[in-house]
């Protein structure tokens, strides 16, 4: 069985192999389905999911690298034997202080910003498993199903939820 793991691309990426880039031509940015308040269609509710998710990461990243200093300037040290292992340390502790840390300022920064998450998407009549072909630029065939099926999985499971 294929690793199901992806990285979140923005719609500069095609969707192939190992990216999965949010659907092209329609709605994707938070602070747009913000103003509108709901998704029109399957293609919206997965790029508003999407855009969910790799905000979170860019801010976990943001809080990570504001940190630790040395990131932004990576002493020029061998690569696999000083410069790996500093990036995995840092992130080990990182998560430790995330996890046992109530009062974490750099995480304080951040806490009070509001976060647009599936639940805070409302109903939308008539949202379905619509097929409506794929933009040009992704044609793999592999990942197209891979999205495909992330979408109609959380229409699923809105549907379930009576969202």
């Amino acid at each position: 069985m294929q690793a199901r793991k992806y990285y979140l691309v923005d719609a500069g990426y095609k969707n192939q192999k190992g990216f999965l880039a949010p659907y092209k031509g329609c709605r994707y940015h938070q602070e747009v389905f913000r103003a509108i308040g709901r998704p029109e269609n399957a293609n919206e509710l997965f790029n508003t999911v999407h855009s969910s998710i790799r905000s979170a990461i860019e801010r976990t990243f943001g809080i990570w690298k504001a940190r630790w200093g040395f990131i932004h300037n990576m002493p020029r040290y061998d690569f696999g034997k000083v410069q790996v292992p500093l990036v995995g340390a840092s992130m080990a502790i990182h998560n430790f202080i995330r996890r046992n840390s109530s009062d974490d300022e750099a995480f304080n920064k951040v806490a009070n910003a509001k976060t647009f998450t599936f639940n805070d998407i409302p109903n939308v009549d008539g949202l379905g498993d619509d097929d409506d072909g794929e933009p040009e630029g992704d044609n793999d065939v592999h990942m197209n199903d891979v999205r495909k099926s992330i979408r109609n999985e959380l229409v699923r499971h809105r549907r379930e939820l009576g969202l």
